[in-house]
């Protein structure tokens, strides 16, 4: 009887039970969080929550198109732990669409926008009738902060990737853009396609969106007329606006 009072409780499930149990940890950002924090409590925990199997199941829900790139290797599991840690996914209202203007049956719906670490992703779905020929490519899109004297800073688009790619009738997936620096009193704002297309307001940014979301170490509180050190990354285009607005991120860790 004594032998058993000193079982732990970690001790009554094997250690697949407990792989299994830390796999449903996957579905947001602040999941992710409780899954590294569990991974602290002790020696057993740390062991089981780097099981491969866990962070494919993170890798699927988050970013499906990398999967190919997950070594067997555990660099690559820290890399996207530190990544994830630091998203901040902001849910859009429903119904955002930037409709084609000169025809119906083109409109791009705008699911959700995505902080990471060095880049913006903007999750889209674009439909088309195929009545005026192919969808316009959604390379081309355009991310802007729209200022509150109406001045626009454009954001550079940098990769996407889309799970439905038929010009014919739809692109689902993802833009990915440089990092933005977020400006209390502006609205970000997104044009999909190359021209035709409407502007839409995706989300003003105000304080109770940096709070909610927790995006504090993206907010700029006051611009600065000069150019930026040529180690920090450039979010806006040079020759578009009239102010640099350098990206700062001094709270995320070591390497972003």
């Amino acid at each position: 009887m004594e032998q058993e009072d000193n079982i732990s409780t970690i001790d009554l499930l094997p250690p697949e039970l407990w792989v299994a149990v830390f796999r449903h940890l996957s579905d947001s950002a602040a999941d992710v969080r409780s899954l590294a924090a569990a991974s602290q409590a002790c020696r057993f925990f740390r062991d089981v929550t780097q099981d491969e199997s866990i962070w494919r199941t993170i890798l699927m829900i988050w970013d499906p198109w990398r999967i190919e790139d997950a070594s067997e290797t555990q660099s690559w599991r820290l890399t996207f732990q530190k990544e994830v840690f630091w998203h901040r996914t902001v849910p859009l209202r429903a119904g955002i669409t930037s409709k084609y203007m000169w025809g119906d049956g083109y409109e791009c719906t705008i699911q959700k926008l995505i902080f990471e670490p060095h880049a913006v992703r903007v999750y889209i779905d674009e439909r088309g009738s195929g009545l005026l020929g192919e969808i316009q490519d959604p390379e081309r899109s355009a991310l802007c902060i729209r200022k509150q004297d109406q001045t626009l800073v454009w954001i550079r688009s940098m990769d996407h990737k889309m799970s439905i790619a038929d010009p014919m009738a739809q692109y689902l997936g993802w833009v990915l853009y440089e990092p933005m620096n977020l400006i209390l009193g502006s609205t970000i704002c997104f044009r999909y396609g190359t021209a035709g297309y409407s502007f839409v307001d995706l989300v003003a940014v105000d304080q109770g969106l940096i709070d909610k979301y927790r995006l504090q170490h993206l907010v700029v509180l006051k611009a600065v007329k000069e150019n930026p050190p040529p180690e920090l990354p450039l979010p806006i285009l040079e020759e578009e606006v009239d102010e640099w607005v350098p990206f700062h991120n001094e709270d995320a860790p070591d390497g972003f």
